[in-house]
């Protein structure tokens, strides 16, 4: 009997695959960070010179609130994010990243550009 192999599920490994390959643990500041953390901060740092509200980050990450709340929380506490009142609404705050967020979006997209370099290194036949 042949094994059928479906493009989703195939997808979805390959998915897991770059995944791990890119938030896995290593000894690397990302490594310190669960990947929506990552993910967040790095939407603020491409999200400079705009107000970012928490609103903007449940709508842009697909969350609920209760969960942008819990991950702006634990990145607060870690130095990761600040809260400001906002420009355009007092009652709202505005999120912004840190320097040192800033410096760890820079070295995970360092790692993204080196993976994918690797990568097509891999699937080209090159390595």
């Amino acid at each position: 009997m042949q094994h059928e192999r479906y493009v989703g599920y195939e997808i979805k490994a390959l998915s897991n695959l770059l995944r791990r390959r890119l938030w896995g643990p290593a000894d690397h500041p990302q490594s310190m960070l669960t990947e929506i953390e990552g993910v967040l901060i790095g939407y603020l740092c491409h999200s400079q010179g705009r107000e970012i509200y928490q609103k903007d980050l449940e709508r842009a990450l697909c969350i609920r609130s209760s969960t942008a709340s819990r991950l702006l929380k634990r990145l607060e506490d870690e130095g990761l994010v600040q809260r400001s009142m906002g420009v355009r609404d007092a009652r709202m705050k505005r999120i912004t990243p840190t320097l040192r967020a800033q410096a760890l979006n820079q070295e995970a997209e360092r790692r993204i550009r080196h993976r994918g370099d690797a990568d097509q290194r891999h699937l080209s036949g090159g390595d």
